[in-house]
């Protein structure tokens, strides 16, 4: 099935271009990387970490120490082997 874009390009329905009724030329400048995506991989990173070292001391706290070796134990070999 295909439809027409809003440029009079045909494009195929079953594309995400086509999807979202863009000609392959606008689909590709909309899903471009930029500097404002870059901007925001970097803050959310930022705010991960900042969370982590407000947020872990405060649980330890409450939970105790022995809590937090546990489940950094468990945590950190499932996490290196998730993202291996």
């Amino acid at each position: 099935m295909e439809i027409a874009s809003n440029k009079g390009v045909i494009a195929d329905a079953s594309t995400p271009a086509g999807r979202a009724g863009m000609s392959e030329s606008e689909w590709r400048e909309a899903i471009k990387f930029d500097s404002t995506d870059t901007g925001w991989v970097i803050m959310s990173i930022g705010m991960a970490i900042g969370a982590g070292i407000v947020f872990l001391p405060v649980q330890v706290g409450l939970m105790g120490l022995w809590v937090f070796l546990l489940s950094s134990v468990i945590g950190y070999p499932a996490m290196y082997l998730f993202q291996r």
